[in-house]
């Protein structure tokens, strides 16, 4: 049965396939497919290749993006997930979450963290 996750807020269920809406959020809020952990790359190599693919997509699509994280100092664990700086306007985060080009190369939803920088 596949995972589901709210967009807005995180949540995650395990449903039947279909097309569900957050319980939290209400209808606005469409959950997306995700893949477990256990398909996500587990080796520095693996992290790296994926990294980079993104990286490449994120520019054809005019975004500045580059590798962060554990595993561009590489000291990643298997655990450790992959950081990907992109600079984009607020208001493309979400295309950012259900980009087919990402989606497809993940084989995931991404997590979208919004960082401000307050001053």
């Amino acid at each position: 049965m596949p995972i589901y996750k709210c967009p807005k807020c995180g949540r995650q269920a395990e449903l039947p396939e279909g097309k569900y809406y957050c319980k939290v959020c209400g209808p606005s809020a469409v959950m997306v497919e995700i893949i477990r952990k256990t398909e996500a790359p587990t080796t520095h190599e693996e992290k790296l290749e994926v990294a980079n693919e993104i990286i490449q997509i994120l520019r054809r699509k005019g975004y500045k993006a580059k590798l962060a994280g554990s595993v561009a100092r590489g000291t990643d664990t298997p655990y450790s997930d992959v950081d990907i700086l992109v600079n984009a306007p607020a208001e493309k985060y979400h295309d950012l979450m259900t980009d087919k080009d990402i989606v497809k190369c993940l084989r995931k939803h991404p997590d979208v963290v919004v960082d401000f920088i307050l001053i």
